[in-house]
Order: structure tokens, then C-alpha cells, then sequence
């Protein structure tokens, strides 16, 4: 998305050397720094063309581009041109746009770029019969923000929430339930419940089970003989294949506990999906999906396991489709998944937002692809992350060292107690009002620490930093965004859309201007990167441009021109605000 201004300054360019504005439009960037000018244009790309020295170009263009209209000042700097454009202009351009947006409903940021077309975006997908952990809260916050990137380009978003609901260890847990399986316990703990059948599970897995109860009880789990547990297990794991009655009714079951806890945790972030089918759903399509490669000439048995030689070289081991059981594998239960999703959707992409440990399994799925010889394996992306270390002062767990995302919220509403005690003695709000905004602060403060940083980046996750209102946080552009709804309140009118902007002449309100005006080009950053963090950082900017305008000018209480243009300055900047916290899935307030 081209910045603001940048059609007009094109046209200006074009006429001075005489080209089509296509061929300098697509040139025009920001400076390296805000103190150089609002655009670069870098001469040596044009120079050629012309038979002219990029230096002598841009001194060229220096003198030819005098002040007027929508430029202020051009000047040459080695092979670049940089340009300065008129407040009044630029204001013009972008508070005219962000009110024209509003007025239609429509985000300012919003394009018709992907109108007509399917991105399929596949995110959270937690393991069924385990607690919500905190690797599985990146990935829900960085796809939920790329859903809503993608939407605001006109895209039709298909969420997907892959549940991990297939596998071996399904096959552990229906065993274990039959020897030592609690209904009241089940009905009452949930998910924790079956966490603690797990693991005893996986505890006794080279156990040799002689017991004539315990061979009565598992009955058609229990190979012949003296099987161990581990045996046992993956004869369960078979019967729910082969789809044994008790098995997929208490497959079911699990299945059913573990999503009414995650349903609390999408219901408190905000987050919704199209559909919740995971690794299961796969299975009737697993076998026409293996004799695609069958017939393709791809299969081949090794080891007793069917495989598909990938050719990426030593650090690229084989495809396991089918494991020497005949049991089917991760990688075919993607295979499958990725088949149907193509034929019911037709996707211009398909974006896998998993871990970063998942690399290699990814790089072969897309490589099968190839080897069938889909053209359309390239529109599949893998979108990995690296992990969130909670460094230094330790969290309590409720089991183990792993870090679960209850543990997380509740530390959150503990953290925020601590920076909004002194505010709420004089707050505005009622009861119900003050926890809906506290719930939102707490969950903005840890969504927008993830995703204002890049996300294949590990970091280590820091409280204060978190929950500052004085820092580049989620609170602090909540902050931000609900002081400018009490000044707008304060004002008691709605400013007039033609106030004079000709008066927003100093530094801080220019500056507040151009952060604005270059939001939607950071939407569309970050959405060709699938990088949220882009529109994170910039998201920062706006605030500091915010926050250095409320210091320097004064907005009720001035003459009343400058009064009613400084407030439609304030009434866009919440608008943007509002809209860009909501592409990162972060609440904005009118009150904190």
C-alpha cells in the first residue's frame, strides 16, 4: 500500500523528467531517518533510463521540484531524493481519509487487494487431553492478528483450529482409563484429570502386564501372551483406528472436556474459529490420500514403513506416511488435511501458523507436494515462531515445569492489581465496567508483549515491561486510546470534518499525522510477511507521536479554529488506534 501523498508526489516527479508516475510510485520510501524527510526516492533506479548519473539526477530533481503544493522541500542527499511534504497537505490526505473510511464503516486500512480469494490460516491447534500451554498462546495470537490482516485486504478468512486429537498417545490414555479410569474424578478435574492419566501412563509403559484382572479389563486392547503397556497401548491406539464403538466413545469424551477448557481461554482472548476438526477428521480421507502417492510412483516400503524419498539431501531424512505397523503418521495426516482443504476451498494460501520446531516436518509435507506435482504446493506457508522464556522471578505451575497459560492469566490480573490501584481511587467507572476494562489491559499487556517482537525470535517474557504505562506496551496504547475518548468526551462535540488544517503547523502535531498516515502501509507489511510484529512497532510509533502531541499542544481551551482541528486530529488518531490494537486482537478501551 503506497504511503499518503505519494500518488501526488509521483505525478510531480514524472513531470519533471517526463515519465509515466507507474515507473516512480513504486520507488517512493520512507528515509532511513524521520529528520531526513517524509520520502526517498533513489535516483540510481531511474538514472539509467534517463542516461544520467544518479547524483547529478537527484541535484536534478532538487531544483525542479520547488516548493508548492504538496511538496515543502526536496533535496538532494548522494543518489537520493528526499522530500519533505506540507502538514496541510498531508492532513488534508489522511484525517480526509480515516473520516471518509469511518463514515462507510470501513477500515482505514482496509484494501480490495484479495477480493475473491480463500486465505485458509491454520493456528492455535492445542493437543487434546493437555492444558493450554503457552506455546500454543503464540501461535492463537499470532493467527488470530493474521486472520484479521488478511480480512482487511478483503480476503475470505477460513480460521482453522487443528486440534491434536489423533495420535499414539490416545492410544496410552484409552488404555489406562480402562484399568484405572474415575468418571467423578473426570466429570470434576477435567483436563487436569486426564493430564494425571497420562503420565501414569507413560510411567508404566515398559511394564509387562501378567495380571488376569488387568488382561480382563483392557479385553480387546491386550495383545496375546504377556504384552508391556507400551503394547497394549498402541493396540488400543489400533482399535480407535479401525473405529471400535468404546474407543471413539471415549475418545469423544476427552475430546469434549478438553474443548470446553479451551473454549474459556478463546473466550477471554477474543479469538473465534471456523472450525475445530483436527487430526481425526483426517482419517477417511488417509487412504485415497496414500494412493495418490502410491500410483505417483512415490511410495516405497523401508524398514517395513512406507516413505517418500524427498531428494533434499542427508539433512532432509525420508517422509514416514504409514509407520511398520501401518499406522498412520503425522506427516499423512497433513498430507490428507492439505488435500481437502484444496478441494474445498481452492486457497490462494494456506498459512500453517506452528512452532518453529516444526520446520522439518513442514519442509517435507511442502516437498511431497511438489513431488505430486501440485502447482499450487508454493501457496502453502509454513509461519513458525520461537518460544517465550519466563526468565528470572519463576511462575508457579500447577504441574511440572511446563508453563501453562492459566498460570499466565491469573499472574496478569495479579500484575495489573499492581499498576492500577492508585488510578481506580478516583476511577469513573462501575464495578462491571472496571473488570471488563482490567480483563482487557491484562490480556492486551500480554498479547502485545508476543507481537511486538518478531516472531521467530525466542524472548524472555519481562512483567514490568509488560504492564508499564509509561513504555512500549499493550496498557500504555490502551492508555493512550482511552485519554483521547475522555478528550473527545470532555470536548462534548463531534469535530467539524472541514476544520481548518492549515493550522496544524507545528513539529508534534506533523509528526502525529504522518504515523497515521502510514498505518495502512504497515498493515500491508505486515501482512505480505505474516509479521505482525511490523504493525506492533508501528503501532509504538503512533503512541510516542500521540503522547509527544498531547505534551507539546493543547488541545480544549485553544482558539476555537485550532480547538476544532486539533480535535479532529485527536477523534483520528482514536479511530487508528482502535482499529490497529484490534488487528493484534487487543481490546481498546474508552476507560481504564
Amino acid at each position: 500500500m503506497a504511503l499518503p501523498l505519494s500518488g501526488e508526489i509521483a505525478h510531480l516527479v514524472a513531470d519533471a523528467l517526463a515519465l509515466d508516475p507507474r515507473e516512480v510510485a513504486p520507488l517512493l520510501g520512507a528515509p532511513p531517518q524521520a529528520s531526513m524527510g517524509d520520502y526517498a526516492l533513489p535516483c540510481f533506479a531511474l538514472a539509467p533510463r534517463l542516461g544520467k548519473d544518479p547524483k547529478s539526477l537527484a541535484r536534478e530533481l532538487e531544483s525542479r521540484l520547488a516548493a508548492g503544493g504538496a511538496i515543502k522541500e526536496a533535496r538532494a542527499a548522494g543518489p537520493y531524493l528526499n522530500i519533505r511534504v506540507s502538514t496541510e497537505a498531508l492532513a488534508r490526505e489522511v484525517l480526509g481519509g480515516i473520516v471518509r473510511a469511518a463514515e462507510v464503516g470501513r477500515p482505514y486500512a482496509a484494501t480490495d487487494e484479495c477480493a475473491g480469494k480463500t486465505v485458509v490460516i491454520e493456528y492455535s491447534s492445542p493437543n487434546i487431553a493437555k492444558p493450554f500451554g503457552i506455546g500454543h498462546l503464540r501461535s492463537t495470537v499470532i493467527g488470530n492478528s493474521l486472520a484479521r490482516l488478511y480480512a482487511a485486504a478483503g480476503c475470505r478468512v477460513v480460521r482453522l483450529n487443528y486440534l491434536g486429537d489423533w495420535g499414539t498417545q490416545f492410544g496410552y490414555l484409552l488404555a489406562n482409563w480402562r484399568l484405572a479410569g474415575d468418571e467423578a474424578r473426570l466429570e470434576k478435574e477435567g483436563v487436569d484429570y486426564l493430564v494425571e492419566l497420562y503420565k501414569d501412563a507413560t510411567e508404566k509403559a515398559g511394564r509387562t502386564i501378567d495380571s488376569p484382572l488387568e488382561l480382563e479389563r483392557l479385553g480387546n486392547y491386550a495383545p496375546a501372551g504377556t504384552p508391556t503397556f507400551a503394547e497394549v497401548a498402541a493396540c488400543a491406539f489400533k482399535a480407535l483406528e479401525r473405529g471400535d464403538e468404546e474407543s471413539r466413545k471415549n475418545w469423544q469424551r476427552f475430546r469434549d472436556v478438553s474443548l470446553r477448557e479451551f473454549q474459556r481461554v478463546y473466550d477471554l482472548l477474543g479469538v473465534s474459529f471456523d472450525s475445530f476438526d483436527g487430526e481425526a477428521a483426517t482419517q477417511p480421507s488417509i487412504p485415497a490420500a496414500v494412493e495418490r502417492l502410491r500410483t505417483s510412483g512415490l511410495l516405497e516400503e523401508s524398514e517395513g514403513a512406507q516413505v517418500v524419498r524427498l531428494g533434499l539431501g542427508e539433512n532432509v531424512p525420508p517422509a514416514m506416511i504409514l509407520k511398520s505397523d501401518g499406522a498412520t503418521t503425522y506427516l499423512a495426516r497433513d498430507l490428507a488435511a492439505v488435500l481437502d482443504r484444496w478441494e474445498r476451498y481452492r486457497f490462494e494460501r494456506c498459512v500453517y501458523v506452528v512452532g518453529r520446531d516444526q520446520e522439518l516436518h513442514f519442509r517435507q509435507l511442502f516437498r511431497v507436494l511438489e513431488l505430486m506435482g501440485l502447482d499450487w504446493a508454493a501457496r502453502c506457508v509454513h509461519v513458525p515462531f520461537g518460544m517465550i522464556r519466563f526468565g528470572g522471578e519463576k511462575m508457579r505451575t500447577r504441574k511440572g515445569t511446563s508453563v501453562l497459560l492459566g498460570d499466565v492469566l491469573a499472574r496478569a490480573f495479579e500484575e495489573l492489581g499492581r499498576i492500577v490501584e492508585t488510578r481506580k481511587k478516583g476511577g469513573t467507572l462501575d464495578e462491571a465496567a472496571q473488570r471488563a476494562a482490567d480483563r482487557a489491559v491484562a490480556i492486551g499487556a500480554v498479547i502485545f508483549a508476543d507481537l511486538s517482537r518478531r516472531r521467530i525470535k525466542d524472548f524472555d517474557f519481562d512483567w514490568e515491561t509488560a504492564f508499564s504505562l509509561e513504555g512500549d506496551s499493550g496498557p500504555y496504547l490502551q492508555y493512550a486510546h482511552a485519554r483521547a475518548v475522555g478528550i473527545l468526551k470532555k470536548a462534548g462535540r463531534t469535530p467539524p470534518r472541514d476544520a481548518d488544517l492549515s493550522l496544524l503547523s507545528s513539529e508534534a502535531e506533523r509528526e502525529l499525522v504522518m504515523a497515521l498516515g502510514r498505518y495502512p502501509d504497515a498493515v500491508a507489511r505486515a501482512r505480505s510477511a505474516n509479521e505482525p510484529s511490523i504493525l506492533g512497532s508501528h503501532l509504538v510509533e503512533i503512541g510516542r507521536a500521540l503522547n509527544q502531541f498531547y505534551n507539546a499542544c493543547r488541545v480544549l481551551g485553544s482558539e476555537r479554529g485550532l480547538e476544532d482541528a486539533r480535535l479532529l486530529l485527536v477523534s483520528c488518531a482514536r479511530t487508528v488506534l482502535a482499529e490497529a490494537l484490534g488487528m493484534l486482537g487487543i481490546a481498546a478501551p474508552e476507560a481504564i
